[in-house]
């Protein structure tokens, strides 16, 4: 479990923050006590508001659990914003089940009830085929339906869809360019409007534009900065999270690293489960902040509380551990199954590991598939190749070896190092696979790369033999010594 930048990276985000951009920023609303009565008296438009403050911190603390509710309550009265909004909070998996079907549906009702939002989430789905069949000609129609409704995400994702089209005719594509170039600036026109008015979510569109448009362009990146800064001043939870990474490669702003965590704790105070996890990953990583398991786990703890399923994990690990928390593997088991229960394949894929190997409870092979199987179809690497592994032994489901060919594939493309070695032994023995050295070579190679010392003796031995690669003693012995230092390493 280690601290990755990238989880927050602003380069290269663009058309996914759009699609995932918190909600629509609150304007002239009533005070939080009469909103909250409203709401509580079932009026739909009040559930949705005070949802999109307990989602922002704009207005309220950040509550992700009971802006879920007020999203489910609001949509079950016809509300298409709440629809539209709940289905977000699906793909996202905080404090609600990640569903990428029901993320689905719920976009594809409000998107068809006339909600332009939902039209562009739609047509991510279908850009990205989550939870669908990928389809660009679906994705297409949703985003220019979008853009032609006004919403200035669409515009922006039907912009870039357009830019990025391949198609040969120089005519054709040059025409393409000029739309996207004239979606792009209308979107862009709207959000401007948006963000002088005082909408916090349009400055955090439009920093991002900035941002990603100043790769080479100091000023573009001080104006992304600047956007960010007014827009967390505004109470954006998410904003207070993106400014202060900024601050740790002086991207627009002076390079100041402890600022990025003051700005972590200020939204984690507000509420925010996000900043909570990146603060408890942060002391585990040991990179922005001193490594102490305890405050890790402190932090973990509260994003957890919050609904956060990467918090969960956090504090299943601690508690199983006994590393910042005691140890207890009773509570690390309920950790990891709240976390499951909202659909995080890691979460899964440890229950699996739990069942598999009896820890705390009745050793149970054909549940240890079932949550590897579940954990797999989430995305999971760890799962995947747990599922694998289960096939190629016949543990907890018919012993198939083509079965284990499929997943140790799925999990490998999930840069699964031991996977990939697996993927190599199968080449070279032929199971499930046919037998083919150059591809058993091939994959060691990989999982070599990633550090796996049986891959680099494998390799090793393929160079000293000749098997799928040109011999070479002189490699043999490199890639020996690498193994024997790879497993003195002390694991981390």
């Amino acid at each position: 479990m280690t601290h990755r930048l990238a989880r927050l990276a602003i380069p290269a985000m663009l058309l996914t923050f759009l699609a995932a951009s918190a909600p629509d920023a609150i304007a002239q609303e009533p005070a939080l006590d009469a909103l909250k009565k409203r709401a509580a008296a079932g009026d739909g438009e009040a559930l949705l508001a005070l949802a999109q403050r307990q989602q922002t911190g704009i207005g309220a603390p950040v509550d992700l659990v009971a802006a879920a509710k007020g999203l489910q309550a609001a949509a079950a009265k016809g509300n298409l914003r709440a629809m539209a909004r709940l289905g977000r909070m699906h793909l996202v998996g905080t404090a609600i089940d990640k569903s990428p079907i029901k993320a689905l549906n719920c976009f594809r009702t409000a998107a068809e009830g006339g909600d332009a939002e939902a039209m562009s989430h739609l047509g991510m789905l279908y850009a990205k085929g989550g939870g669908t069949r990928r389809d660009p000609a679906e994705a297409l129609a949703w985003f220019r339906k979008s853009a032609e409704a006004g919403n200035p995400k669409g515009m922006l994702n039907l912009s870039m869809y357009l830019a990025g089209n391949r198609t040969r005719d120089p005519a054709a594509r040059a025409a393409k360019q000029q739309e996207a170039g004239e979606w792009h600036d209308k979107a862009r026109a709207k959000l401007q409007a948006a963000a002088d008015s005082g909408d916090a979510e349009a400055m955090l569109t439009l920093g991002t534009i900035y941002l990603q448009a100043g790769t080479t362009d100091q000023d573009h990146l001080t104006r992304g900065a600047a956007l960010y800064q007014k827009a967390a001043e505004l109470g954006s939870t998410e904003a207070m999270r993106l400014f202060g990474l900024l601050h740790v490669g002086g991207t627009g702003v002076r390079q100041e690293p402890e600022k990025c965590l003051a700005w972590w704790r200020k939204a984690a105070e507000r509420g925010d489960p996000e900043a909570m996890y990146a603060l408890a990953d942060a002391h585990l990583d040991g990179n922005l902040a001193p490594r102490d398991q305890k405050a890790a786990a402190q932090w973990a703890q509260q994003a957890a509380d919050a609904g956060h399923p990467r918090g969960m994990v956090i504090v299943a690990h601690a508690h199983q551990h006994g590393a910042g928390l005691p140890k207890d593997d009773q509570k690390s088991r309920e950790w990891y199954s709240r976390a499951a229960q909202l659909g995080h394949g890691p979460a899964l894929a440890q229950l699996g590991l739990i069942y598999a190997e009896g820890r705390g409870i009745a050793k149970d092979e054909t549940s240890a598939a079932m949550f590897f199987r579940s954990a797999a179809n989430q995305g999971d690497s760890e799962g995947a190749f747990q599922l694998a592994q289960a096939y190629a032994l016949g543990r907890g489901l018919p012993q198939s070896d083509a079965e284990a060919a499929t997943w140790y594939k799925e999990a490998a493309a999930g840069n699964h190092a031991a996977a990939t070695f697996a993927l190599g032994t199968i080449s070279a023995a032929g199971r499930g696979v046919a037998l083919d050295e150059k591809e058993a070579a091939f994959w060691y190679k990989i999982a070599a790369a990633a550090g796996h010392a049986p891959a680099m003796k494998s390799l090793a031995e393929a160079y000293r033999t000749g098997l799928g690669v040109k011999a070479d003693a002189a490699l043999a012995a490199e890639w020996t010594a690498k193994a024997d230092a790879a497993e003195k390493a002390p694991t981390k």
